[in-house]
Protein backbone atom coordinates (compact mmCIF):
# COMPACT_ATOMS: atom_id res chain seq x y z
CA UNK A 1 0.00 0.00 0.00
CA UNK A 2 1.28 3.28 -0.65
CA UNK A 3 1.41 5.91 2.32
CA UNK A 4 2.24 8.63 0.27
CA UNK A 5 0.91 9.14 -3.44
CA UNK A 6 1.27 12.11 -5.94
CA UNK A 7 -2.04 12.63 -8.50
CA UNK A 8 0.70 13.20 -11.67
CA UNK A 9 -2.66 15.18 -13.75
CA UNK A 10 -3.36 17.66 -10.21
CA UNK A 11 -0.66 17.73 -8.81
CA UNK A 12 -2.96 16.69 -5.42
CA UNK A 13 -0.88 14.56 -2.60
CA UNK A 14 -2.08 11.88 -0.49
CA UNK A 15 -0.65 10.98 2.34
CA UNK A 16 -1.78 7.78 4.69
CA UNK A 17 -0.59 6.38 8.09
CA UNK A 18 1.82 8.09 10.23
CA UNK A 19 4.28 10.76 8.93
CA UNK A 20 7.26 12.08 10.93
CA UNK A 21 8.38 15.90 11.43
CA UNK A 22 6.88 17.03 8.43
CA UNK A 23 7.85 20.64 6.77
CA UNK A 24 4.76 22.13 4.76
CA UNK A 25 5.32 24.78 2.18
CA UNK A 26 2.51 26.40 1.15
CA UNK A 27 -1.26 26.15 1.88
CA UNK A 28 -2.34 23.06 4.03
CA UNK A 29 -5.83 22.27 3.04
CA UNK A 30 -8.18 19.77 4.47
CA UNK A 31 -9.04 18.31 7.75
CA UNK A 32 -6.76 17.72 10.77
CA UNK A 33 -6.72 14.67 12.45
CA UNK A 34 -8.71 15.22 15.77
CA UNK A 35 -6.12 13.27 17.64
CA UNK A 36 -3.79 15.96 16.49
CA UNK A 37 -1.78 18.32 19.18
CA UNK A 38 0.11 21.26 18.61
CA UNK A 39 2.58 23.62 21.26
CA UNK A 40 0.42 25.70 23.49
CA UNK A 41 1.23 29.65 22.95
CA UNK A 42 2.17 31.83 25.85
CA UNK A 43 -1.19 33.82 26.79
CA UNK A 44 -1.98 37.13 24.59
CA UNK A 45 0.21 36.15 21.64
CA UNK A 46 -1.30 38.16 18.90
CA UNK A 47 0.33 36.22 16.36
CA UNK A 48 -0.87 33.74 13.36
CA UNK A 49 0.69 30.79 15.19
CA UNK A 50 -1.98 28.08 15.47
CA UNK A 51 -4.22 28.30 18.57
CA UNK A 52 -4.62 25.23 20.77
CA UNK A 53 -7.76 24.74 23.15
CA UNK A 54 -5.86 25.16 25.96
CA UNK A 55 -4.52 28.72 24.61
CA UNK A 56 -7.58 29.89 24.30
CA UNK A 57 -9.46 28.84 27.62
CA UNK A 58 -6.10 30.60 29.37
CA UNK A 59 -6.39 33.86 27.15
CA UNK A 60 -10.38 33.93 27.96
CA UNK A 61 -9.45 33.63 31.29
CA UNK A 62 -7.90 37.14 31.10
CA UNK A 63 -11.26 39.08 31.08
CA UNK A 64 -14.27 39.43 32.65
CA UNK A 65 -17.28 37.87 31.25
CA UNK A 66 -19.80 40.15 28.98
CA UNK A 67 -22.57 38.28 31.49
CA UNK A 68 -20.52 39.71 35.14
CA UNK A 69 -18.18 38.48 36.69
CA UNK A 70 -15.82 39.47 39.68
CA UNK A 71 -12.82 41.83 39.39
CA UNK A 72 -9.55 41.49 42.04
CA UNK A 73 -6.67 44.03 42.10
CA UNK A 74 -7.38 47.72 40.59
CA UNK A 75 -9.13 48.71 37.45
CA UNK A 76 -7.63 51.46 35.96
CA UNK A 77 -9.14 53.20 32.79
CA UNK A 78 -6.59 55.70 30.94
CA UNK A 79 -7.03 57.91 28.58
CA UNK A 80 -7.33 61.84 28.46
CA UNK A 81 -11.35 61.29 28.93
CA UNK A 82 -12.05 58.09 30.89
CA UNK A 83 -15.57 57.47 31.48
CA UNK A 84 -17.88 54.51 33.21
CA UNK A 85 -21.49 54.22 31.98
CA UNK A 86 -23.93 52.77 33.78
CA UNK A 87 -27.85 51.65 31.14
CA UNK A 88 -30.03 50.73 33.30
CA UNK A 89 -33.76 49.72 30.82
CA UNK A 90 -34.78 52.23 28.23
CA UNK A 91 -37.70 53.70 30.32
CA UNK A 92 -34.75 54.86 33.19
CA UNK A 93 -32.14 57.59 33.32
CA UNK A 94 -28.55 56.11 32.55
CA UNK A 95 -25.83 57.30 33.89
CA UNK A 96 -21.86 58.49 33.17
CA UNK A 97 -18.98 58.83 35.75
CA UNK A 98 -16.17 60.90 34.23
CA UNK A 99 -13.35 62.17 34.64
CA UNK A 100 -12.80 65.60 32.13
CA UNK A 101 -15.73 64.68 30.35
CA UNK A 102 -17.51 68.11 30.30
CA UNK A 103 -15.57 70.22 32.51
CA UNK A 104 -11.81 69.86 32.72
CA UNK A 105 -10.21 69.21 35.68
CA UNK A 106 -13.81 67.79 36.87
CA UNK A 107 -14.88 64.38 38.63
CA UNK A 108 -18.20 64.40 37.70
CA UNK A 109 -21.48 62.42 37.45
CA UNK A 110 -24.16 63.28 35.13
CA UNK A 111 -26.92 61.71 33.75
CA UNK A 112 -28.76 61.13 30.50
CA UNK A 113 -30.43 63.80 29.19
CA UNK A 114 -33.52 61.89 28.62
CA UNK A 115 -35.21 58.73 29.55
CA UNK A 116 -33.02 56.01 27.74
CA UNK A 117 -31.03 58.67 26.30
CA UNK A 118 -27.11 58.83 25.36
CA UNK A 119 -25.96 61.89 25.72
CA UNK A 120 -24.19 62.93 28.73
CA UNK A 121 -23.96 67.07 29.20
CA UNK A 122 -24.90 68.40 32.16
CA UNK A 123 -23.39 67.12 35.44
CA UNK A 124 -25.24 66.33 38.91
CA UNK A 125 -22.23 66.50 40.65
CA UNK A 126 -18.52 68.01 39.94
CA UNK A 127 -15.77 67.61 41.72
CA UNK A 128 -12.79 69.92 41.20
CA UNK A 129 -9.56 68.23 41.43
CA UNK A 130 -7.64 71.46 41.91
CA UNK A 131 -9.54 72.63 45.47
CA UNK A 132 -11.81 69.55 45.98
CA UNK A 133 -14.98 71.78 45.94
CA UNK A 134 -18.14 69.68 45.16
CA UNK A 135 -20.71 71.44 42.91
CA UNK A 136 -24.29 70.20 43.15
CA UNK A 137 -26.67 71.11 39.92
CA UNK A 138 -29.93 70.30 41.92
CA UNK A 139 -30.92 70.64 45.77
CA UNK A 140 -29.56 68.68 48.23
CA UNK A 141 -31.01 67.01 51.28
CA UNK A 142 -30.06 64.89 53.94
CA UNK A 143 -32.34 62.32 55.38
CA UNK A 144 -34.96 63.83 53.22
CA UNK A 145 -36.42 64.77 49.73
CA UNK A 146 -35.97 69.01 48.95
CA UNK A 147 -39.62 70.19 48.89
CA UNK A 148 -40.48 73.58 47.48
CA UNK A 149 -39.72 75.52 43.68
CA UNK A 150 -37.29 73.34 42.22
CA UNK A 151 -35.82 76.65 40.69
CA UNK A 152 -34.71 77.75 43.93
CA UNK A 153 -31.09 75.99 45.27
CA UNK A 154 -31.72 75.02 48.87
CA UNK A 155 -30.04 72.54 51.44
CA UNK A 156 -33.07 70.52 53.10
CA UNK A 157 -32.04 68.58 56.19
CA UNK A 158 -34.45 66.05 57.69
CA UNK A 159 -38.39 65.52 56.88
CA UNK A 160 -40.83 67.95 57.37
CA UNK A 161 -43.12 66.99 60.39
CA UNK A 162 -41.54 63.64 61.39
CA UNK A 163 -38.18 63.79 61.63
CA UNK A 164 -35.95 66.85 63.77
CA UNK A 165 -33.36 68.44 61.27
CA UNK A 166 -30.75 70.98 61.82
CA UNK A 167 -27.20 72.31 61.01
CA UNK A 168 -24.79 72.48 64.02
CA UNK A 169 -21.40 75.23 63.37
CA UNK A 170 -18.71 74.05 65.19
CA UNK A 171 -15.61 75.96 65.76
CA UNK A 172 -13.10 76.29 68.13
CA UNK A 173 -13.58 79.09 71.04
CA UNK A 174 -11.35 82.02 69.64
CA UNK A 175 -14.04 81.56 66.09
CA UNK A 176 -16.78 83.27 65.60
CA UNK A 177 -20.29 80.71 64.30
CA UNK A 178 -22.58 82.49 61.85
CA UNK A 179 -25.28 82.23 58.85
CA UNK A 180 -24.73 84.40 56.27
CA UNK A 181 -28.25 85.00 54.76
CA UNK A 182 -28.12 87.69 51.36
CA UNK A 183 -27.40 88.53 48.16
CA UNK A 184 -24.18 89.77 46.52
CA UNK A 185 -25.82 93.42 46.89
CA UNK A 186 -26.90 93.44 50.86
CA UNK A 187 -24.64 90.54 52.42
CA UNK A 188 -25.08 90.21 56.39
CA UNK A 189 -23.69 88.17 59.36
CA UNK A 190 -26.80 86.73 61.55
Amino acid sequence: TNKFTVNATSGNTLAAGTMTSPTFLGDLNGTINTLTTAVTQSANNNSTKVATTAYVDTSAGLYLPLTGGSLTGDLTIDNSSPEFYLTPDSAKYSWMIAAQENVDQHFEITPSTTVGGTTFNAPALKINGANSDATFAGNVGIGSTPVGNPATKFLAVGTAGSVAGGIQLWATNAQTHYIQFGDAASGGNY
